[in-house]
């Protein structure tokens, strides 16, 4: 969390060292699980985990801490770590749903598979299932939803789920990077003050897009958009910065602001794949509904299709992929893409409360 920030919220305490040091390697914090962790009983620090990160510590590393006190307070060079908040939150609802009944679309017999497709789906609204439609499978709903009560529910397993997307986790397209940082990589600038300020709402820097933002032209500090926190400032709120110069430098009070790194790579397939040919499982007829949802499933490693098998399709690949080549694909529709996980940008399950934070 941020620095002084009041601790970690019940439920999302790190509360062993070794999930601790686990947090820090998660966060980028720390290199292996084997570094070093300061560990006490202290009740003038953050009970459990925290961080003294590398600019507020002065070094070229970061400093974890863990603290087994039976209680703690916030202090301002200190930061809690803690586990993220739990996701969307679904209403189970009997009956039918009026939008789209009938219709198919993408599909998923797995619940969990079919919330996730459905939260990653900024239109989706719902998702619903009922045994004599789309293979009993359920369906994605866009719109409504609206749910019709039938007294025979239960003889045609007819149920769904409503999704509160204002309860989903805001995840930014956006990222800051350390102080001093020599700025962006090329492609992930942002090069527009109007972006600079979405940016800085979007990491919570910011309240409005109405904010202020601090511009102007100087080689002395980073190019395009940056930030000075409020624990650096020494205020209650964060300084943005958007610097039209041509070139730039780092600065030990400013942190760049990037566009986070594009997501996984996919390699083009033709043929059909060995691993559970001829089964369906997850599935989706539509391409970048069917990667996303391999994405998000750690044991996935290629998606499929042919227009024979699991009604044209994509299906989810698992173990190998082994791809057979075949005369006839094109025929067929016969192709596929292989995931190559290692590509996939890392998103830890852990945060860093403020300085200063009880926990």
């Amino acid at each position: 969390l941020s620095y002084n920030a009041a601790g970690c919220a019940s439920g999302r305490e790190i509360t062993t060292s070794d999930e601790c040091i686990f947090a820090l390697v998660s966060l980028g914090l720390k290199e292996t699980t084997g570094a070093k962790l300061w560990q006490g009983s202290y009740t003038t620090i953050p009970r459990f985990c925290s961080v003294r990160e590398a600019h507020i510590l002065g070094a070229s590393y970061a400093s974890g801490h863990f603290n087994s006190a039976a209680s703690g307070k916030g202090r301002d060079d200190l930061a809690p770590i803690c586990k993220k908040a739990a996701g969307c939150s679904w209403t189970y609802e009997t009956g039918w749903v009026t939008e789209g009944h009938g219709t198919c679309g993408i599909t998923s017999s797995v619940l969990h598979e079919a919330k996730k497709l459905c939260e990653s789906d900024s239109h989706c609204t719902a998702i619903t299932k009922q045994s004599n439609v789309c293979n009993g499978k359920y369906r994605l709903v866009y719109g409504g939803p609206t749910f019709q009560a039938y007294v025979l529910w239960q003889d045609y397993d007819m149920w769904g789920y409503q999704l509160d997307r204002s309860s989903c986790p805001q995840v930014s397209q956006y990222e800051i990077l350390s102080y001093n940082a020599a700025g962006c990589a090329s492609g992930r600038e942002i090069t527009t003050s109007d972006e600079c300020i979405f940016a800085l709402v979007s990491l919570g820097l910011k309240e409005t897009t109405g904010a202020k933002l601090w511009q102007g032209s100087y080689t002395t500090i980073p190019r395009f958009c940056s930030v000075r926190e409020a624990h650096i400032l020494g205020a209650s709120y964060a300084s943005g910065h958007f610097n039209s110069a041509a070139s730039g430098k780092g600065r030990d009070d400013l942190a760049p602001i990037c566009k986070k790194a594009a997501g996984c790579s996919w390699t083009y397939e033709t043929g059909w794949v060995t691993e559970g040919h001829g089964t369906c499982g997850i599935t989706s007829s539509v391409l970048h509904e069917a990667k996303k949802l391999c994405e998000s499933d750690s044991h996935c490693t290629a998606i499929t299709k042919q227009s024979n098998v699991c009604n044209g399709k994509y299906r989810l690949v698992y173990g190998g992929p082994t791809f057979q080549a075949y005369v006839l694909w094109q025929d067929y529709d016969m192709w596929g893409y292989q995931l190559d996980r290692s590509s996939c940008p890392q998103v830890s399950q852990y945060e860093i409360l403020s300085y200063n934070a009880a926990g």
